[in-house]
C-alpha cells in the first residue's frame, strides 16, 4: 500500500520514566514511545499491532523526529538533529531520551511525571504497509509492517482513550464486517461508474472529514472539531489551537476533548 495519511497512538500500558539530572543540571527523561506485539484496546471493531522493525527504515530515511508535548509543535521538547533527543529500536520497542529544555513546560512535565499523573507516550505516523487478518475468536486484527515516524509526545493519558485510524488499507470484508451500514452507505454517495480512472480519482480527491463545509467539497471551511487533517495535526487549524490551549489550562481534565491530543 502507499503511505497513509497521518496517524496518531498511544501506548497500551501506561509507563514509569526514568528521569535524570545531568551534569549541566538539565534533566532527561528515558522510556517507550511504543512497543512491539502488543495489541492496542478496540479501535472501533478492530485492535492493532506494532511489527518488530516497522521503524527501521523511517529512522534511516527520516532520522530528525521531534519530542513534542500532548502532539504541539509549539511545545518541543527535543528533536534529533539538534542533539537532544535519542531515539532508535530494540527488541521491545522504540526507546527514546531526550533531554529537556529549561522551560515551564518541562518543569511541570518533570513534575507532573514524578508524582506518576502523567505516564504515557504517544507517537504521529503514516502506515507505509500494514496486514488485516482475523483470529481465530474472530477478532480483527492490523499489523503496522511499515510506518513513517514524525514526532513522539508526552501525553496525559493512561491508555488508547483516543485515536485518528487511517482504515483505506483496510480490505473490504472486514470494513463491511466491521460497519456494514457505513460500508453501503460509502457505496451509495460513490455512485456507479464504469471508469476505473474516475475512481482513482474520487479516492484521492475525497475528504474524510464528514461536516457539511467538507461535503460541499470546500474543505477551507472546515467546522469540524474532531478534524484530524493533517493541517490540524501540525498546528495550522485556529480551532486545534484553541483546543490545546483549553487542554494545557485544564491539564488533566481533557476527556471530554480527548480526540484532539491523541493517543
Amino acid at each position: 500500500m502507499s503511505k497513509s495519511k497521518h496517524e496518531l497512538r498511544v501506548q497500551v500500558a501506561p509507563q514509569k520514566f526514568e528521569i535524570r539530572k545531568n551534569p549541566d543540571g538539565s534533566r532527561s527523561i528515558s522510556g517507550y514511545a511504543a512497543t512491539f506485539n502488543d495489541l492496542s484496546q478496540d479501535l472501533g471493531g478492530f485492535r492493532e499491532k506494532l511489527q518488530a522493525g516497522a521503524f527501521k527504515q523511517s529512522l534511516k530515511d527520516q532520522p530528525d523526529v521531534l519530542c513534542l508535548y500532548a502532539h504541539d509543535p509549539s511545545l518541543i521538547l527535543g528533536r534529533v538533529a539538534s542533539g537532544t533527543l535519542q531515539i532508535a529500536e530494540d527488541d521491545k520497542g522504540l526507546r527514546f531520551t531526550c533531554k529537556l529544555p529549561d522551560t515551564s513546560t518541562a518543569r511541570d512535565l518533570i513534575a507532573l511525571m514524578e508524582r506518576g499523573d502523567i505516564a504515557s507516550m504517544s507517537f504521529g505516523f503514516s502506515a507505509v504497509s500494514d496486514d488485516w487478518a482475523q483470529m481465530p475468536d474472530g477478532r480483527v486484527v492490523r499489523t503496522l509492517l511499515q510506518v513513517v515516524l514524525y514526532e513522539i509526545s508526552v501525553v496525559p493519558q493512561p491508555a488508547y482513550l483516543s485515536t485518528s485510524v487511517d482504515l483505506r488499507s483496510m480490505p473490504a470484508e472486514f470494513r463491511k464486517q466491521i460497519n456494514p451500514v457505513a460500508e453501503d452507505e460509502d457505496e451509495e454517495e460513490d455512485g456507479d461508474t464504469d471508469d476505473p480512472e474516475d475512481d482513482d480519482e474520487d479516492e484521492e480527491q475525497r475528504c474524510d472529514c464528514d461536516c457539511a463545509a467538507c461535503r460541499a467539497g470546500d474543505c477551507d471551511k472546515c467546522s469540524n472539531p474532531d478534524c484530524d487533517d493533517l493541517d490540524c495535526l501540525q498546528g495550522d487549524c485556529p480551532q486545534q489551537d484553541d483546543i490545546r490551549a483549553d487542554h494545557l489550562r485544564l491539564g488533566l481534565h481533557f476527556e471530554s476533548r480527548r480526540r484532539h491530543l491523541c493517543r
